[in-house]
């Protein structure tokens, strides 16, 4: 919980430097007072301050002064953030930041953050990014590298838009109106920096998932070209070239399905099956042709795809394979899923099975005679 926030006061907004507080979980306002918090400074949530900002410039503001409450933060509380006030020595051990943190909420008012806000937060794993976020730092997610989950909220669209049901996805209503740029405007510039794996989803405004991404991870090694006088930069694993499926700042969703073979290929087993199933789950123009690889795939590598759904409880991912038309399983495939859900003693994925093969497979009763 944040008891204090240092900030800077900027053409009437407010840029959050510092949070001082309890817990690994961080809420930021949407105001201070008067001012709409629209930024987080350099440096914001790393382990040490940034030192590009004055700090003589920054202002403090109390847990009552966005909570409207003036009792809401206690006398004890108010001591110790006093003895943390712009310059007198405001990186002490209250400070919210780095590996103390797990969860970090964006207000909706947020546009922009500094260069390595995120630096050294190794215990953050989820991050949402409002649909008003537009520009992000150099090096915020270094070392932060748990974060396997990122949301992006889209724009509530201004005009161009067009209905779902002409890109492919299956939603409740089929006349459902989407936004015409299906890219937020950060996804670019944050995908430059996370280069671990992760999986991206991004929302239409209100919050209901609109379509999910698997990112794979990659490292870059450097070679010495000793007569050239130059370092040769690589690119190790498929993570880079799927960061480059992009038209201008627009995700090429085609792109991005033709790495599948090659991603097949060099990434490791889970990796590829969470990249096909997630691209089957979101199916947002998915072609005929990119559906088939995926599903031919998880048809070849079954035994895989079986091990990791029963493993981790994939439920969902089960009820869609049931659901593929044509349809994913073949006896033998289904036999084999039916084994091992019975071998490892997962009642819920025997009872999903069971039905699908009454439905679709005819039962070849005994007879016998006397």
């Amino acid at each position: 919980m944040i008891e204090k926030i240092l900030y800077l006061e900027k053409d009437g907004k407010a840029i959050v430097y510092r949070c001082f507080g309890t817990g690994s979980h961080v809420s930021l306002p949407a105001r201070i007072g008067a001012l709409q918090v629209t930024g987080i400074g350099d440096h914001c949530f790393a382990p040490e301050m940034s030192v590009r900002v004055n700090r003589d410039q920054l202002k403090a503001a109390y847990r009552f002064q966005w909570e409207g409450a003036p009792d809401a933060c206690s006398r004890g509380s108010r001591m110790e953030a006093d003895r943390t006030a712009p310059g007198a020595g405001a990186d002490s051990a209250c400070a919210l930041c780095g590996d103390a943190l797990q969860e970090i909420d964006l207000p909706e008012s947020l546009r922009f953050a500094g260069d390595y806000c995120f630096y050294g937060c190794s215990g953050l794993e989820k991050l949402y990014f409002p649909a008003g976020f537009t520009r992000l730092g150099g090096g915020c997610f270094v070392d932060a590298h748990r974060i396997s989950n990122i949301c992006f909220e889209l724009p509530v669209p201004e005009g161009g838009s067009v209905p779902a049901h002409e890109y492919g996805q299956i939603h409740e209503k089929p006349t459902e109106i989407l936004p015409e740029n299906l890219t937020p405007p950060c996804l670019k510039d944050v995908l430059s920096e996370v280069i671990h794996e992760f999986r991206a989803d991004v929302l239409l405004p209100g919050g209901k998932c609109l379509y999910r991404l698997y990112f794979p991870g990659y490292y870059e090694t450097g070679e010495e070209n000793t007569p050239a006088r130059i370092i040769v930069i690589k690119y190790e694993g498929m993570g880079y070239k799927y960061r480059q499926c992009f038209i201008g700042r627009r995700l090429d969703f085609r792109q991005y399905d033709s790495l599948f073979y090659e991603a097949s290929v060099q990434e490791l087993t889970p990796t590829v099956l969470r990249i096909a199933f997630i691209r089957l789950m979101h199916p947002l123009k998915l072609d005929e042709d990119a559906r088939e690889n995926y599903v031919r795939y998880l048809r070849q590598n079954y035994r895989d795809a079986a091990a990791w759904i029963l493993e981790e409880g994939r439920f969902d991912e089960l009820a869609m394979l049931c659901r593929l038309q044509p349809g994913y399983f073949t006896e033998e495939i289904l036999d084999y899923y039916l084994e091992e859900a019975g071998r490892r003693k997962v009642p819920e994925a025997v009872s999903l099975l069971m039905e699908y093969r009454r439905r679709h497979f005819k039962v070849q009763r005994k007879r016998y005679t006397f």
